[in-house]
């Protein structure tokens, strides 16, 4: 697919939009967010945004200047799930004093690597993911896991589903109408995730 970039646009990398697609009851259930369509696509193209940006900088080419434009081709994706347990918890978990939530927000916390393989050409991609960071209520735009369990501790544990998109970016000059493909890259974007919690 060929979309255009709007390069003189400043890059603006949004907090994915969850859409909850179960509900978790109990603590040994998980709760799985889909993140919009809308989502994805501004994670995405703040992405590209900033590898044009950087590569025009060693090319001494300001970015943002009128001499060019720039289209996207994604040639081909892949998905890899990465996990583990987000940040700002206390290392021995939670116990609640009354039923309640885990919040969780798509913000820092410590990061994971991961890798996929693509075959045409073959490589193999590796990234790092940030797990985000528990936090202490839903107005600090967190999504929420049910803890039932009121006897022993608990810590959040994240799943993310990553889809990482090989990405060809075309540059045309606007005075000669001259189109080069001016780079390739990866480019991981969260896709869906899955919060659980695990009994420590």
């Amino acid at each position: 697919m060929k979309k255009a970039i709007a390069f003189f646009m400043a890059i603006a990398l949004m907090l994915p939009i969850g859409i909850p697609a179960a509900s978790a009851a109990n603590c040994d259930k998980t709760v799985t967010y889909k993140v919009s369509e809308e989502a994805m696509e501004q994670e995405f193209q703040a992405k590209i945004d900033e590898a044009i940006r950087e590569k025009s900088a060693k090319e001494m080419t300001p970015y943002g200047n009128y001499d060019y434009t720039y289209t996207t081709e994604v040639a081909d994706t892949r998905t890899t799930v990465v996990s583990g347990y987000p940040g700002n918890q206390p290392p021995g978990g939670t116990r609640f004093r009354k039923p309640g939530f885990f919040y969780w927000k798509d913000s820092g916390g410590p990061e994971v690597n991961a890798s996929v393989t693509f075959s045409v050409p073959l490589k193999v991609v590796e990234f790092s993911v940030a797990l985000g960071i528990e936090v202490g209520d839903s107005s600090e735009v967190g999504r929420g896991l049910f803890i039932e369990d009121t006897t022993h501790f608990w810590k959040l544990y994240i799943y993310k589903n990553m889809e990482v998109r090989h990405t060809k970016i075309w540059q045309t000059n606007r005075h000669t109408g001259e189109v080069k493909l001016y780079m390739e890259t990866y480019v991981p974007v969260l896709a869906s995730y899955e919060l659980d919690a695990k009994q420590v």
